[in-house]
């Protein structure tokens, strides 16, 4: 049997780095700007033989006010010679919760790393504070 995890990403980057940052236990917007975020799988595409297969990305919102929350997140598989949008996912997010968007499991093994893109909308100082960005994969 093959086990599924949902897996926490890490913070790779941020469009401007004064815009985001870690606040307690949670990531928070710093500013009235927006931004976009890049979190990073922390799995190797191959473990072995065994392929990694996605299937999903889940993100947690501890605190949204009306005006500020995540717009859209990009699942990307990326490599040297290009990237596979695995989904583009444009719910808004405005309310404290896990928000999960799940789609058929992708091989993602041809690649060298999956990437997450938040893209925020940001209107005041700590408007936005995400509590996690997590992967749904398995490998096989």
């Amino acid at each position: 049997m093959t086990e599924i995890m949902w897996v926490p990403c890490v913070l790779e980057d941020v469009s401007i780095d004064t815009r985001f940052f870690m606040g307690g236990t949670n990531y928070t917007s710093a500013s009235d700007a927006d931004f976009q975020a890049l979190f990073l799988l922390p799995l190797p595409t191959m473990k072995g033989y065994q392929r990694l297969y996605v299937s999903g990305v889940k993100i947690g919102v501890f605190d949204a006010n009306p005006a500020d929350y995540v717009d859209c997140v990009v699942l990307y598989a990326a490599s040297y010679n290009g990237y596979q949008i695995l989904i583009d996912e444009k719910t808004k997010r405005t309310m404290k919760g896990s928000y999960p968007s799940e789609f058929p499991p992708v091989d993602v093994s041809a690649h060298e790393k999956v990437i997450a893109r938040l893209f925020c909308v940001a209107s005041a100082p700590k408007g936005l504070d995400i509590s996690s960005v997590l992967v749904k994969c398995h490998y096989q």
